[in-house]
């Protein structure tokens, strides 16, 4: 009886070990994720930056070109 108390014990503790082992890897995958996602946010936000500026830019020669077609 208390041999078989013994494995019950060691089993759940084998069980508890493997779970909080596949714990620590779900939560690792998760900030690799989550790290992958704001360096996409950020790559995102930097890209559209440029292309405001691109925007911009493409506007002043624009209107250089209007000004200096009318002279």
């Amino acid at each position: 009886m208390a041999k078989e108390r013994e494995v019950q014990a060691r089993e759940a503790k084998d069980r508890a070990q493997r779970s909080r082992a596949e714990m620590d890897s779900v939560l690792r995958r998760y900030e690799e994720v989550r790290s992958r996602v704001e360096a996409t946010r950020r790559t995102l936000r930097e890209t559209a930056e440029k292309v405001q500026k691109q925007n911009a830019i493409q506007e002043c020669i624009g209107e250089g070109k209007e000004l200096f077609a009318q002279f």
